[in-house]
């Protein structure tokens, strides 16, 4: 049976318009986004929000810091820890022999009473009267230039072999090599050594560099040390974390180099020469007038409160250098004393800040709070959503932000919450910083660092470059930060031209009708000496430049561009210079003016 084709009119064509009217920073979330909102970006900031604007600059105040570690403010001034060295107000510190003062690597800093404290190395500087003191003073490692064998001890000349085998079986590869050794540490009664390094020059780029420990127990055997229950004959820490080992009654220490899965490099005459190496040996807390081998700290109510494994203690009132004063001269427990606490549930603490009159204490999957002001606390567990890096823990308007498993939390006591799901990945580490208004956190995703900011008055995320920080500091109006390479930068200072980009989601306004971009207007402000690139692109295409600008002056101008025959499109902006993009105005077309006609014979009766 034939069917009777029915004349029937050409669907109208449609004018739909379109704006964005605010941007509303980064989302990473592919299907997610909302209008203004960016799928990439790179030194953006909220700074003139709804606008989109640039970062400001950054003013690089030092550079050529060799092995930058730590970056601290004290006294409202900006020091900092490279080579194992201790720099304040942009001068080494001097000891009380006029040496350098030499710290080591070190984990925890606090300001305390006018005192810069460092630990684990107990390296104390009273930034007031200009003298540095250690608490516990360091012995030198004698370095022997040559290879040793981290399993056997073996030592053979140099370039007598440039690969040894510190894994054993089932493990194939040959891992590590220890380049030369640094010398033997006896501890008869086992006791705690804590290892420092310091001074070693970069390597090229993929190359890594690691501290191999080999224990033996009073026997001369080799024991395991790391991790506990592994084949593996030694213990082995990247450089920049300090070493604690306990329980062997002899150590051989030495340097390895690593690159990928394969030791390859032979040693280097200037890392030996310009090594530096000291270990502290304490015996196990809680000996009378002990310091513990400390990780993290922070000031409570004019102690120190710290952790270092699963154990917290605090330091008697308005001490730094008392531990073990438990009990008063009459035996009553003192309540200006100290304080020693172990925890029971697993996983080592990651991170300690004073929060809210109260002490938090992180764990990976668990958090704390330490209630009280004098011995003894009351530690309670909060919430079973932890931290994974102490040095992201930042206070904000009184908000603690930190990272934790599944990205950046934010904490206001009772369970953590994610505020980082737009950034679209996970983080291994990283380290973090305000300027008293955003969260800046330079964070590892296991393949690259990038620089992530939060405006904690807009919940905007903002990404600005890939810059790889080892420390932030507040000081003098300034938020400051120190990268891995050795650059000391003041944020908002200086007269950088910042170079960036950003560009926005797919617009498909919900019709799944090919559309055409009848006009499109782009409402752009532009500084002085700027200059601004607008490109296009429709469904899975390239990106296309449709406009390029010079501002020699302020000025202000409308862009307007079309499009044909799309399914979806999107548009990027790059450029130097204070450029802010204000809104976004069209018309899309849904349909065609004009239609070919067909043999439609087929579909008539």
């Amino acid at each position: 049976m034939a069917i009777n084709y029915i004349e029937q009119p050409l669907p109208k064509v449609e004018k739909l318009p379109f704006s964005v009217n605010a941007w509303r920073g980064l989302n990473k979330i592919k299907g997610a986004e909302n209008s203004g909102e960016m799928v990439y970006m790179k030194n953006m900031s909220s700074d003139n929000a709804p606008f989109s604007s640039p970062r400001k600059s950054r003013e690089i105040v030092a550079d050529g810091i060799e092995n930058p570690q730590n970056l601290f403010a004290a006294g409202d001034k900006i020091g900092y820890i490279a080579g194992g060295k201790l720099y304040y107000d942009g001068s080494v510190v001097k000891d009380e022999d006029d040496n350098d003062a030499l710290v080591g690597e070190t984990s925890a800093i606090v300001d305390f009473n006018g005192n810069v404290v460092m630990y684990p190395s107990n390296v104390v500087y009273d930034y007031i009267g200009h003298k540095a003191t250690i608490l516990m003073h360091p012995e030198p490692l004698g370095k022997i230039q040559g290879f040793y064998d981290a399993q056997t001890g073996e030592h053979f000349d140099t370039g007598g072999k440039d690969k040894l085998d510190i894994y054993h079986p089932p493990y194939s590869a040959n891992c590590y090599a220890a380049v030369f050794c640094l010398g033997e540490i006896e501890t008869p009664d086992n006791e705690t050594v804590v290892i420092n390094a310091s001074g070693l020059t970069s390597l090229e780029q993929g190359v890594g560099r690691s501290l191999v420990i080999v224990a033996f127990d009073g026997d001369d055997n080799v024991i395991t040390y790391y991790p506990a229950g592994s084949n593996e004959k030694y213990f082995r820490t990247s450089l920049g974390v300090p070493i604690k080992i306990k329980n062997a009654a002899r150590l051989k220490v030495m340097v390895g180099y690593y690159e990928g899965t394969y030791a390859r490099k032979a040693p280097r005459d200037t890392d030996f020469e310009s090594a530096e190496f000291w270990y502290t040996q304490v015996s196990d807390y809680v000996a009378v007038s002990d310091v513990p081998v400390i990780r993290y700290a922070c000031v409570d109510n004019n102690r120190i409160f710290a952790a270092d494994g699963n154990n917290i203690y605090a330091s008697s009132q308005g001490k730094y250098d008392e531990w073990t004063r438990f009990a008063d001269d009459d035996g009553n427990p003192d309540p200006l004393g100290s304080y020693a606490e172990k925890l029971d549930t697993p996983q080592d603490i990651t991170g300690i800040v004073k929060y809210r009159g109260n002490v938090v204490i992180t764990k990976p999957d668990l958090v704390y709070e330490a209630y009280g002001n004098r011995p003894p606390y009351r530690i309670n567990e909060i919430a079973k959503t932890g931290c994974i890096d102490g040095r992201s823990i930042v206070e904000v308007n009184s908000v603690l932000y930190w990272l934790g498993r599944k990205g950046v939390y934010a904490y206001t006591g009772g369970q953590p919450e994610i505020i980082s799901e737009k950034l679209g990945k996970t983080f291994e580490n990283g380290v973090a910083g305000t300027d008293g208004r955003k969260y800046y956190i330079s964070a590892f995703d296991g393949d690259e660092w990038e620089l992530y900011v939060y405006d904690t008055f807009t919940g905007l995320w903002h990404v600005e470059d890939d810059l790889e920080c080892v420390g932030f500091a507040y000081a003098q109006g300034y938020m400051h930060a120190l990268s891995k390479d050795g650059k000391l930068y003041k944020f908002n200072s200086g007269n950088e031209r910042v170079r960036w980009e950003f560009e926005t989601q797919d617009f498909t306004f919900g019709i799944p009708n090919t559309k055409t971009l009848s006009k499109i207007y782009v409402r752009v402000q532009m500084e002085s000496n700027t200059y601004l690139d607008i490109y296009i692109k429709k469904d899975n295409g390239e990106f296309e430049k449709k406009a390029s600008y010079h501002a020699n002056d302020y000025t202000m101008f409308d862009f307007k561009a079309k499009v044909k025959k799309f399914d979806s499109f999107a548009i990027k902006f790059s450029g130097i210079g204070d450029v802010r993009i204000l809104d976004i105005h069209g018309d899309v077309i849904v349909g065609t003016a004009k239609h070919k006609n067909g043999d439609l014979s087929v579909f008539r009766g």
